[in-house]
């Protein structure tokens, strides 16, 4: 059990390094609770639990209601640039297809122990999505980027994708 606790702290070491060459996926998943998130790892789905980058989640009974996590990657960078802000609150800009842009406010920033890398994991609240949610579909969600503390991440990197990103949207509104 050591041994193998090892060897995936030691793999998932690796794997900021290799994250920009790796193709990544997007993955949805909506819950009965009404929970949806559209989940960004180099994994198949059926793998991707072990090794999500960062993932767009909304919970309707939690505050703020939807959440943007960074579990690996540039966790420290970006929460020092959040968290840094004084002259307002923390924000970020969700790009979309067409050249159109959100700008998203949050309203919360959490730093979690990364107990797989022995770093940190960032889950940022966006205390109002309606913005995001009028301005996203099917079409504007293809190739969507989220920039967060001056850092893109890819929430549809498949061509496709900004389907999962629309779903995810109805879930969360419903």
């Amino acid at each position: 059990m050591l041994l193998w606790k090892s060897i995936l702290a030691a793999a998932s070491l690796l794997v900021p390094v290799a994250a920009g060459a790796e193709q990544l996926h997007a993955i949805f998943n909506a819950a009965e609770d009404g929970t949806a998130t559209v989940a960004i790892s180099p994994c198949t789905p059926e793998e991707a639990g072990e090794c999500v980058y960062h993932a767009l989640t909304c919970s309707p009974g939690q505050w703020p209601p939807v959440r943007f996590s960074i579990i690996t990657g540039p966790v420290e960078q970006v929460a020092k640039a959040m968290i840094l802000v004084t002259d307002a609150w923390p924000s970020g800009t969700m790009k979309l297809a067409g050249g159109k842009t959100v700008d998203l406010q949050f309203t919360s920033v959490h730093l979690d122990a990364n107990e797989m890398d022995g770093g940190w994991m960032l889950t940022t609240g966006i205390s109002d999505p309606t913005p995001l949610f009028d301005a996203l579909t099917e079409g504007s969600g293809e190739g969507a980027m989220l920039v967060v503390g001056g850092e893109a991440f890819t929430l549809a990197p498949e061509k496709g994708d900004g389907a999962k990103l629309a779903r995810f949207k109805n879930e969360c509104t419903q």
